[in-house]
Parts: structure tokens; C-alpha cells; sequence
């Protein structure tokens, strides 16, 4: 039994950094550009899940952006470049020119791939994703 509380009181610590990371990075957001578009919301949780030193660099390179609509495209192309290389590691070279692929895709199809890039491994993900 204490051993289940002490995971429970792990898992719920957990929890509350991944929610206040996610609270920090939506309002970075939102701050930076005003309401989040759709893809903005989209990419959001995905970028919680990076190590934090990554995601740190995230946060610095998303706050000198303008807060216009082209800052916003830049921000979504940064976010989406950043995910990409940080999932395929070693293959990033081969992820060039994704970004821009994917930033062109329908809101669920991103979602859907966002989903992919951390549940296939990285020479599966490119099979299925890279740029025809």
C-alpha cells in the first residue's frame, strides 16, 4: 500500500509539471501573438513533452518573434522544425524541407502526425511522412 501512495504522489507530481509547463507555453503563446490559432493549440502539447533544455531554447527563439501574423507562421514553421529534430536525432538531416510539408497539412492531419512523431520510431515516421 505505501508503495502505491508514494507512486500515486510521483505520478501527481508529474501531472502538475507537465500542467504548469503547458500553462507556461500556452501563455508565452498567447502573450507573444493574442489568441492561439488553431495550429498554435495544436502544437502546444507537443512541445510540453520536450527535454527541458529544449524546450527552454523553444521559448527564448518563440519570444523574439513579431507578434503578427508572420511571427505567428514563423513561430508554427520554429515549433514544427524543432519537433521534427528533436524526434529524428541523428536523421534530422533527412527531415529538411518537412516542415514546410507539414505546415500545409489540415489541422487534423498535423495532429495526427504530431501524435505519430512520438509513438513511431524515427525510421518509421520518415517512411510514412517523408516529403513526396
Amino acid at each position: 500500500i505505501q508503495q502505491g501512495k508514494l507512486e500515486g504522489i510521483q505520478q501527481g507530481k508529474l501531472e502538475g509539471i507537465q500542467q504548469g509547463q503547458h500553462l507556461i507555453v500556452e501563455n508565452l503563446l498567447k502573450v507573444r501573438f493574442g489568441e492561439l490559432s488553431e495550429r498554435l493549440t495544436i502544437l502546444v502539447e507537443p512541445i510540453t513533452a520536450l527535454p527541458p533544455e529544449e524546450l527552454t531554447w523553444l521559448l527564448l527563439q518563440l519570444a523574439q518573434l513579431e507578434g503578427n501574423s508572420e511571427g505567428r507562421q514563423q513561430a508554427e514553421r520554429l515549433i514544427i522544425e524543432k519537433l521534427i529534430r528533436s524526434r529524428l536525432g541523428e536523421l534530422e538531416e533527412q527531415a529538411s524541407g518537412m516542415a514546410e510539408s507539414f505546415l500545409a497539412l489540415p489541422q487534423q492531419e498535423l495532429a495526427l502526425l504530431l501524435s505519430q512523431l512520438t509513438e513511431l520510431q524515427p525510421e518509421e515516421f520518415l517512411a510514412r511522412w517523408r516529403p513526396k
